[in-house]
């Protein structure tokens, strides 16, 4: 709880750092998604696992449906092909979904995007 409370606000607090002791992970990688890039806090003796940051951290329990997804390396299958692809097509992607974001958002707004005139 010492490490979550000055992870969460930043906070240090009026404590002795943690002695010499076994160090545990601040999420159970057999129960909850953890990153794999983890960083050690000596004060606390906690291997930093938390899939965020402080302002956003969602955590989710490793259910059969998620480690189905995980073992099929799906990140992997998309960086494959997200490297064979032309610059120019991927930029035209990202412009199609930020496109379809914004007139989505205005939907829910009830708004109408602005009248935009060239020439």
């Amino acid at each position: 709880m010492w490490f979550l409370y000055e992870w969460l606000t930043g906070e240090e607090l009026d404590l002795p750092d943690a002695a010499k002791v076994r160090t545990v992970s601040a999420v159970d990688p057999e129960k909850q998604v953890a990153i794999e890039d983890r960083q050690l806090s000596l004060r606390h003796r906690i291997v930093n696992s938390l899939p965020g940051t402080r302002n956003f951290c969602p955590l989710v329990w490793l259910t059969e449906s998620i480690s189905g997804f995980l073992n099929k390396q799906l990140d992997e299958r998309v960086r494959d092909v997200i490297g064979q692809a032309h610059p120019d097509v991927l930029a035209n992607a990202a412009a199609f979904l930020i496109l379809g974001d914004s007139q989505a958002s205005f939907r829910t707004e009830g708004e109408r995007p602005p009248e935009v005139g060239f020439f």
